[in-house]
């Protein structure tokens, strides 16, 4: 048996593009961990677009040019489920 197959293709657009390492998950949540000012590091939920090999679409939730955690990025989810430190 055979078929015929249809891809239908979107017209090209400009897309922010993240390494899929960069994206890790809170529950079901997609999220990236995007560099600040003090090298700190925010959480951040994104949308996700196509995936093409390595690389996926960030439909939104990170602009173009921000710097975002590839790796260790699920080391830094872990982190931050941990209580707060007591102090002495």
């Amino acid at each position: 048996m055979t078929g015929a197959v249809t891809l239908e293709m979107g017209a090209p657009h400009d897309a922010v593009v993240v390494p899929v390492a960069a994206v890790v998950y809170d529950d079901a949540q997609p999220v990236v961990f995007v560099e600040e000012a003090g090298g700190r590091y925010a959480l951040r939920a994104v949308k996700l677009g196509v995936v093409r090999r390595d690389r996926v679409e960030i439909a939104s939730g990170v602009e173009a040019g921000a710097r975002v955690v590839v790796t260790g990025a699920a080391s830094l989810l872990s982190a931050t489920r941990l209580p707060p430190e007591e102090e002495e």
